[in-house]
Formats: C-alpha cells, sequence, structure tokens
C-alpha cells in the first residue's frame, strides 16, 4: 500500500510551480527590455513626447485572461517592448506588428501597420532598419 501524501503537499507544489512559471516570465520580459534598450520599439511612436513608462507587450500572441500555463506564448522574442500607449493601441487592435525574419520574430527587425481611420484595413506606416 501507498502512504497518503502529507496534508498541504499538493497545495505547495502548485505554488512552487507557479512562482517558478513566473520566474520564468519576468526573466523573458527583463531580457527583452533589455534588448530593445528600455525604449518603445514603434518607430513613429505617436506617445514619444510624453515619455510613457515602457512595458513588455505581447505583439503576437496575446497571453490571455488565465495567464500562459505553458510558457510557450512568453518566450523573449514573442516579446517587444511597447510604451504604454502603444501597448493599449497593440491590445485595441489599432497597430499591429509583423517581424520580418520569422524565425528571429522580435529579435529581429519588425514592420509596423495602422487601422486606416476610413477604410479599416492595416495600413503600413513603418519599418526597423535593423535590429
Amino acid at each position: 500500500m501507498f502512504p497518503k501524501p502529507v496534508r498541504g503537499s499538493a497545495l505547495i507544489e502548485r505554488r512552487q510551480r507557479r512562482l517558478k512559471r513566473v520566474a520564468q516570465e519576468q526573466k523573458a520580459m527583463k531580457g527583452a527590455k533589455s534588448r530593445d534598450g528600455q525604449q518603445c520599439r514603434n518607430p513613429k511612436c505617436p506617445f514619444k513626447a510624453l515619455k510613457l513608462p515602457v512595458d513588455p507587450c505581447h505583439a503576437f500572441q496575446h497571453r490571455g485572461m488565465g495567464g500562459d500555463p505553458s510558457g510557450a506564448r512568453t518566450e523573449q522574442k514573442l516579446i517587444v517592448s511597447a510604451c504604454r500607449g502603444c501597448h493599449g493601441l497593440l491590445d485595441a487592435k489599432e497597430i499591429q506588428v509583423e517581424p520580418l525574419d520569422m524565425e528571429r520574430m522580435a529579435d529581429g527587425p519588425l514592420a509596423w501597420y495602422r487601422k486606416h481611420a476610413e477604410t479599416g484595413k492595416m495600413m503600413h506606416y513603418a519599418t526597423e532598419r535593423r535590429r
């Protein structure tokens, strides 16, 4: 017969797994911000004069309401540094980001698109030359 596990051990293990996952996510996000020089990656950022704080942004695929339990969406190459204004526009789907190098994703140059006010179509408005 197998002995019963110690009371509360499952809860402790679950908390430890979560803390480990959160530490890995924080490391990836911090690495992305340092890669981008702690600045907004949008070459034509409309909020540059406001000097808003810069956040790591899941520009290609959002983490979702439950976070990212698998850790697949929070890799450094999938995170773009954006000021809070541009981050809000990305979340609202007013602007979009596409990688020019699909293998390197955000580690390489990006193309930026903005929603046209009248047609609603995404129009290219900026491209990073190199990263």
